[in-house]
């Protein structure tokens, strides 16, 4: 039998693989067999490791300033400084949303009004805004 000459490539998945499959055994055994915290490792390694890592390199991720991200908001839909604070303010139920539907929901919809928006909306924004703050 006659076995195709491997290129580089293949000869480098293989022993990618096999010292994938080394470590994976080893760990399997250092753990006496516990496949739970054997997976926990390796997910601790592969993801939190890796965003440990990563963070060590860039740096600690600042939390980004509302006023100034609501100004940007503010330039790029030409809108007012108050209506891109409170839209910001309601996409927190978009991006985090509560357990109360009622009160996602209603956020949805303020966030869906047609611009330019009045000072009845403003004022249901803002309370929504606080509902909103006291959830989190």
């Amino acid at each position: 039998m006659h076995l195709p000459e491997l290129n580089w490539i293949w000869s480098f998945a293989a022993v990618a693989l096999s010292l994938f499959a080394v470590n994976a055994v080893v760990s399997l055994i250092a753990s006496k067999g516990d496949v739970r915290q054997c997976l926990g490792v390796w997910r601790f390694v592969c993801f939190e490791g890796f965003g440990r890592l990563t963070q060590a390199f860039r740096g600690p991720q600042q939390e980004p300033d509302p006023l100034a991200t609501a100004r940007q908001l503010s330039d790029v839909l030409q809108i007012p400084l108050i209506d891109a604070e409170l839209s910001l303010g309601l996409s927190r139920a978009f991006f985090n949303p509560t357990g109360d539907l009622s009160l996602n929901s209603e956020a949805v919809e303020l966030l869906r009004a047609p611009t330019p928006r009045n000072e009845t909306w403003r004022a249901r924004a803002s309370e929504c805004c606080r509902r909103l703050s006291a959830h989190s």
